[in-house]
C-alpha cells in the first residue's frame, strides 16, 4: 500500500463535501445508445436475431427528456417484477459486423442520497425465492449474514454488510454478465456485480429489501458498463451504495462517485433488479441485468456489444 492511499479517502471526502466534483452537480448529458454486432467466426449470421435492448427510465433522480428511437419496428414491453421498460428489436441477417443506433435522448441527472417510496414494494415470494445470481437462503450467505451482525435497524444493517464487503471482497476481472453471490464469495476477485450481488443478498438474508441497479457511467473520454445496488431503509427509501467504487476509491484507484448512501450524477442507470423475466413467443427468459442487449435465440456465434456516446451539456451548481 503507497503511503498516499490512507490520505486519498478523507481527501476524496473533504472534496466531495466542498462540492468539487462535477459530479455532485446536477448534469445534463446528449446520449446515443447503439450496439455493435460481430459475427465470431467472420461469417455472415444465418438467422435473425431479436434483441432485448433496456430504456432508460425517469426517475426522481433521472430525467429522460427528447427520448428518439431511431428502429420504428421496436416494440416495448415492461416487466412485472422491477418496472423495468425494453424494446425487442429483430435484426435480420447482414455483414458480419455493423453498427445499429437504437435511441439518442437528453438526461438530467442529479446526485442520489436517498430517494422517494416505491410506488410498491417487492412482495415477500419475490424476496425469498432463490435465483441464478442471488442466494440469500444459502447456508453460507446465512451465516455470513450472521456473523455480520444484524442491527435494530436497516440502515445500520446495510451499513455493516457494505463496510464488510468493502474490507474483504477483491475486486478485478471485470466480465460483461454478471458475477453471482456465490462467485463473490468463493472466487479471488469479482467486478462491481459481484459486490452488489453479494450486498443483495446479504440484505435479504438480514431481511432487508435490496436490488441491483445497472447502467454506465457516463464520461466524455470513456463510459463504462456499471452496476450498484439499493436497499430500502426503516422509512421504505431507497438508498444507493456501491461497495466496489468505494474500494477502489480507497485505494486510489478510480475518481468516480459512489459509496455508501450516495452515488453522483456521472451514471446513467437503464434497469434495476437481476435475472429479469422476458416473455418472449410464449416462453420466459431470464436476463441477469439489462445493460447490455439481452439475445432472444441466436446461435451463440455473434458477440454484441452496447456503445453510449457521451456529451455532457451543462453542469449546474
Amino acid at each position: 500500500m503507497s503511503w498516499k492511499q490512507p490520505l486519498y479517502w478523507p481527501i476524496h471526502r473533504l472534496k466531495e463535501a466542498l462540492r468539487l466534483y462535477p459530479y455532485t452537480k446536477t448534469q445534463t448529458y446528449e446520449l446515443t445508445y447503439s450496439v455493435t454486432i460481430h459475427a465470431k467466426e467472420e461469417v455472415a449470421p444465418l438467422e435473425a436475431l431479436t434483441l432485448v435492448i433496456p430504456r432508460p427510465p425517469t426517475t426522481k433522480e433521472q430525467q429522460i427528456i427528447d427520448f428518439k428511437l431511431h428502429l420504428p419496428n421496436a416494440q416495448e414491453q415492461r416487466d412485472e417484477p422491477f418496472g423495468n421498460h425494453f424494446f425487442f428489436v429483430r435484426l435480420e441477417p447482414r455483414a458480419t459486423r455493423f453498427e445499429i443506433p437504437v435511441f439518442s435522448c437528453k438526461a438530467t441527472i442529479h446526485p442520489y442520497k436517498k430517494g422517494s417510496t416505491p410506488n410498491q414494494a417487492f412482495s415477500p415470494a419475490t424476496i425469498e425465492k432463490e435465483t441464478e445470481h442471488l442466494h440469500p437462503n444459502d447456508p453460507r450467505i446465512q451465516t455470513l449474514a450472521k456473523n455480520i451482525g444484524k442491527s435494530s435497524s436497516a440502515h445500520e444493517t446495510a451499513r455493516r454488510i457494505h463496510a464488510h464487503l468493502v474490507r474483504t471482497v477483491k475486486y478485478g476481472e471485470p466480465i460483461d454478465e454478471l458475477y453471482s453471490d456465490i462467485d463473490a464469495l468463493t472466487r479471488s476477485h469479482v467486478d462491481c456485480g459481484g459486490f452488489d450481488s453479494l450486498f443483495v443478498s446479504l440484505c435479504l438474508a438480514s431481511g432487508i429489501q435490496a436490488r441491483i441497479v445497472s447502467g454506465f457511467f457516463l464520461d466524455r473520454e470513456k463510459n463504462n458498463m456499471h452496476a450498484w445496488a439499493e436497499f430500502q431503509d426503516e422509512k421504505a427509501r431507497w438508498i444507493p451504495v456501491d461497495p466496489s467504487t468505494e474500494q477502489l476509491t480507497k485505494q486510489g484507484r478510480t475518481k468516480k462517485s459512489g459509496r455508501f448512501g450516495f452515488i453522483g450524477s456521472d451514471r446513467l442507470q437503464l434497469s434495476q433488479g437481476c435475472d429479469i423475466p422476458i416473455k418472449w413467443n410464449n416462453k420466459i427468459y431470464s436476463a441477469p441485468l439489462l445493460q447490455h442487449p439481452f439475445i432472444l435465440g441466436g446461435t451463440g456465434s455473434e458477440s454484441i456489444r452496447a456503445n453510449l456516446n457521451v456529451n455532457i451539456i451543462s453542469s449546474q451548481a
